[in-house]
């Protein structure tokens, strides 16, 4: 017999939580912290870097965003795991992602599947978002509730 699980708002915790960095409510602070990083990758082309741990069970709900992403927009994906890869700056939950443009600037960073992302797939929100990369600041969409396994804690919660 298979079981089915529903999240439902009990089952919800905050991308950034009350031990999260206070930087992740900042366009400028995010983008002072992740600079140094962006200097070392040297990105040339719109990416979209999805950091992940292989070892969170929340992973499998933005399959379909990842799918999106390769699919419908002109981006290059990078995929980061943080079970194997140190990062020169701290996130406060996985999974997360940052859209990069081609000048090497930020222009998205947080959780996928919040707020005005969270939309069926074929939307194409992604696809908009690395349209506007020659805006001139981060966009923030750090602030909801969703799967997320917490950063600070290392631990999952839902």
């Amino acid at each position: 017999m298979a079981a089915i699980y529903v999240l439902n708002d009990a089952h919800l915790s905050p991308f950034l939580t009350e031990t999260s960095d206070q930087v992740f409510y900042d366009e400028q602070s995010v983008t002072e912290m992740v600079t140094p990083w962006l200097r070392q990758q040297n990105f040339t082309e719109q990416t979209a870097v999805h950091f992940y741990r292989s070892s969170c069970r929340c992973n499998y709900l933005i399959n379909k965003h990842l799918i999106e992403l390769k699919k419908n927009a002109k981006v290059k994906l990078l995929t980061i795991d943080l079970d194997k890869v140190n990062l020169s700056f701290n996130l406060p939950a996985t999974p997360a992602l940052m859209v990069v443009s081609e000048t090497n600037q930020p222009k998205y960073f947080g959780a996928y599947g919040f707020g005005q992302f969270c939309q069926p797939t074929g939307e194409s929100i992604w696809a908009r978002l690395i349209e506007r990369s020659n805006q001139p600041s981060i966009f923030l969409n750090t602030i909801g509730k969703g799967c997320f396994c917490n950063e600070t804690t290392d631990t999952f919660n839902v």
